[in-house]
């Protein structure tokens, strides 16, 4: 099966995706606003556009954008996508994480509009996981179109869960990323504790990933970004609180008590508050340091 493929967000994680797509054989075009991002195409031998107009012509769309917005952004925007399209029916692969209730009606104007078909999509695994083929995707919206175009992703995914209907596979990534940092966050206040009685916090996380406390967490993101100090997995702290405050907004919305949420919520944005929105996520281990010893 083959169909011509259109990517926006040349980015850490849309780069390797293009890339890797590329090698596979597939016939994918990207869209390069950005002269660096065209260079590093370039260096790959990745084919690409400088208006978004002239993906007008693809089959399915990849968009891995900061959010749905963004992707919307580029239908309005002087020989935009809307100019080029030609009527056919187009599936659009949304692999942000969006905000559910603002994704929604976006994909609502697309289908009416454009004769689109919207699958939310987010991914996990960051940019490592993105050039090594190892991400997980988590998809929402009509089974029958997934099921179709599945195979484009599966030949570079880890794993693929399709969750519901559309919409879910955003609340999923939205839930994810929530226990995912809760978890950094738990381990770094443990950690915090047992610098304080005098453990070295690499035997502490040896224990841990001995017993119960065992996690992708301590396995890998401790080791690898955390106790080095090289804070370089390549995602920004603006970037999660973005997700958090969707699970935090989310909740609300539902009438739900959710502490825990919430206290995750908080350490992000305090740490976003003082200045350290662009600083890499993983520092946080830091930032929890200090506030821990706030009160010394």
């Amino acid at each position: 099966m083959e169909c011509k493929i259109g990517l926006f967000g040349p980015g850490n994680m849309g780069l390797p995706i293009a890339v890797n797509l590329h090698k596979l054989g597939d016939d994918i075009t990207v869209y390069a606003r950005r002269d660096e991002a065209a260079a590093k195409l370039d260096e790959y031998g990745v084919p690409y556009v400088r208006t978004p107009r002239e993906l007008g012509g693809c089959e399915v769309f990849i968009s891995v954008l900061t959010d749905v917005n963004a992707f919307k952004a580029v239908f309005d925007q002087k020989d935009g996508l809307a100019e080029g399209l030609d009527g056919s029916h187009k599936v659009l692969f949304d692999l942000s994480t969006s905000n559910p209730l603002e994704s929604l009606p976006i994909y609502a104007e697309l289908e009416e509009k454009y004769n689109f078909t919207c699958i939310d999509m987010p991914i996990s695994g960051g940019a490592i996981g993105s050039w090594e083929n190892r991400l997980t995707y988590m998809a929402g919206g009509d089974k029958e179109t997934y099921e179709k175009y599945k195979w484009i992703f599966a030949k570079i995914a880890k794993n693929m869960f399709y969750m519901g209907k559309s919409g879910c596979g955003q609340y999923t990534k939205i839930c994810h990323n929530q226990t995912s940092m809760a978890m950094i966050e738990a381990t770094a206040e443990s950690l915090q504790l047992g610098v304080e009685v005098g453990i070295d916090p690499s035997a502490l996380i040896d224990v841990f990933n001995s017993g119960n406390a065992s996690s992708y967490t301590t396995q890998f993101i401790y080791p690898q970004h955390i106790l080095n100090k090289k804070y370089d997995s390549g995602a920004t702290m603006k970037t999660l609180l973005k997700d958090l405050t969707i699970m935090h907004k989310t909740a609300e919305l539902k009438n739900l008590d959710l502490p825990i949420t919430t206290a995750n919520w908080n350490y992000w944005k305090t740490a976003c508050d003082e200045g350290k929105a662009m600083d890499d996520y993983t520092s946080i281990y830091e930032h929890i340091g200090e506030y821990a010893r706030k009160k010394k």
